[in-house]
This record gives C-alpha cells, sequence and structure tokens, in this order.
C-alpha cells in the first residue's frame, strides 16, 4: 500500500521571528489526485498500461510548462478558467476565454516558477508589536529589520521552488497521479490479506 501525507509546517532560523531571527512558512496544498489501478488515463484522452510485466515502485515527475493535465483542468471547467484559483502570486496558467476577459486587471500567468520579480506571498502582511510596553524607538526599528529580512526569506523560498508538482506515484499495484504545492512524504506499507 502507498501512504502519502502532506504537511505545512513552520521552519524557524536564529530562534524565529519573535526571537531576532526570521520564520519560513513551507504550505502544501493538493489540487487534484487521481488513482489508476491498470491504465493511466492521459491528457485527452489517451490510455495506456503503466504496468509493466515486472510491477515495479516508481516516482516520476512531469516538468512541462504549461503543464497538460493543468491545460486539460481549465478547459474541462472553463468557468473556472485559472489555476490555481487563489489569486497569491497570480495564475500559473489560465484559461485563454479567462485570460481575454481579465488580462487588464491581472498579471501575465507565470507558469512553473513565480517570477523574478515576486515580493512573497508576505509583501502585504501586516506585522504587530506584541510587547507588554511600548516598543523603544530602538526596539522598533529592529523589529522592523526583521520583519523585512523575514518577507526577504519567505520571497527567496517562494522564488526558487515550483509552484507546483505533477507526480506520478506508483506501488506494486496502483498509480497515484497527484498535483499538488509541495513534494508528499511518501511510503510504501505492507498490509496483511486479513486487514
Amino acid at each position: 500500500m502507498l501512504r502519502l501525507s502532506w504537511e505545512n509546517w513552520l521552519e524557524e532560523h536564529n530562534g524565529g521571528l519573535s526571537k531576532g531571527g526570521y520564520t519560513i512558512s513551507h504550505t502544501n496544498q493538493i489540487f487534484a489526485v487521481e488513482t489508476y489501478l491498470e491504465e493511466y488515463s492521459g491528457p485527452y484522452g489517451d490510455a495506456y498500461s503503466w504496468l509493466p510485466d515486472t510491477p515495479h515502485r516508481f516516482l516520476h515527475e512531469l516538468v512541462n510548462d504549461p503543464n497538460p493535465w493543468i491545460t486539460e483542468l481549465l478547459e474541462d471547467n472553463p468557468r473556472f478558467g485559472v489555476f490555481p484559483t487563489s489569486s497569491v502570486g497570480g495564475p500559473v496558467q489560465v484559461h485563454p476565454d479567462t485570460w481575454e476577459q481579465n488580462k487588464r486587471h491581472w498579471e501575465p500567468p507565470t507558469g512553473r516558477y513565480h517570477a523574478p520579480q515576486w515580493q512573497g506571498s508576505l509583501s502585504d502582511a501586516a506585522f504587530f508589536w506584541s510587547g507588554a510596553e511600548e516598543p523603544t524607538p530602538e526596539e522598533w526599528a529592529e523589529a522592523q529589520r526583521q520583519i523585512e529580512e523575514n518577507k526577504r526569506q519567505q520571497a527567496e523560498l517562494e522564488r526558487s521552488r515550483p509552484r507546483y508538482r505533477h507526480l506520478f506515484i506508483a506501488s506494486e499495484s496502483v498509480m497515484v497521479e497527484i498535483l499538488c504545492e509541495g513534494l508528499p512524504r511518501w511510503e510504501w506499507v505492507e498490509v496483511s490479506q486479513d486487514a
């Protein structure tokens, strides 16, 4: 059996933002999942057997840009018209009709990675002083420096990694196709036939 898990987590450096360092947020969303027992149904109705004569386990990542699965999802669901549906970072891919309707208001689709000038998901975030007393001017200046460093580090992380992953993970009996934000943790576990 294939066990997959995703998690969001915070990565603290030098004690985190509250102790003079910075804290980076790692998020993981699952956008789409398909399972295939014998045949892989590729984009546009193509299907073929993925089970070789000697079954094996594997992980493959599809790195095409634009992504064929996202293109197919947008064509099958034109009223949504944009991937991902959240506006953080702008669209990765947009259905042509949706783009025509919104191109005056949106940044162009970025594709697999954020644009080099992307300022990060924290660029407009508000930070608050949580001390028991008002900060001194020196404390406030140091807090502002830490906040800017935190924003810079978060933006650098987001620009360095793909905005989505298109994965194929297979055990001996099933293949899973996943469109997700970050890499999952996976393991093959033995399950008794009695379970």
